[in-house]
């Protein structure tokens, strides 16, 4: 079972003449499990005191997320084994975007912090061209590190390259394509 109880306040600076809207705010996700009502099994607070639009349509984020989980049962993420009980770590996010209203526009992402008992690092970028409000195109690549990771404290490094393809011939018929 999932809740998610949190809030943001929607604040417009005028004393910050750049800054068209910032709304910094805290959500709490937290998971139980349904058979065992009582079992805890993970929670995270995603934290942004930092998530602005501009005035020229750019977005810039700031975000900590601390989270605790209980794994009790067998855990490989990218095949690597987490060993079982109580886990605690802190992530971090750094985000910006360009106008995404724009026929060309970038967007950037770099995640990091601690992730169960090893670190993992990760560096997004993404173009999108958009010729006509029905056509849009976005390439993204992802370079992951990851440290210390698991039973055996792994490191990995690891690239992702993904495409996306939108068409739309009206607002209930449309195409999307996804391919990594």
């Amino acid at each position: 079972m999932y809740h998610s109880p949190g809030g943001y306040a929607i604040l417009r600076p005028k004393s910050l003449p750049f800054i068209r809207r910032w709304d910094p705010g805290a959500f709490v996700n937290y998971y139980r499990d349904l058979k065992d009502f009582g079992s805890f099994k993970q929670a995270n607070i995603y934290i942004f005191p930092i998530f602005m639009w501009f005035k020229d349509n750019s977005f810039f984020e700031a975000t900590l997320t601390p989270t605790w989980q209980n794994i009790n049962f067998n855990f490989s993420p990218l095949g690597v084994a987490i060993d079982q009980g109580n886990h605690r770590y802190t992530r971090y996010l750094l985000r910006y975007n360009t106008d995404q209203s724009k026929k060309f526009s970038l967007g950037t992402r770099f995640n990091f912090g601690n992730f169960y008992n090893g670190t993992q690092n990760t560096l997004t970028g993404s173009l999108r061209y958009a010729p006509l409000p029905n056509i849009s195109f976005t390439a993204t690549y992802e370079h992951n590190n990851i440290n210390g990771l698991g039973l055996l404290n792994e490191d990995l490094e690891i690239d992702l390259y993904s495409a996306n393809l939108r068409l739309a011939l009206n607002p209930r018929v449309q195409l999307s394509s996804f391919y990594q």
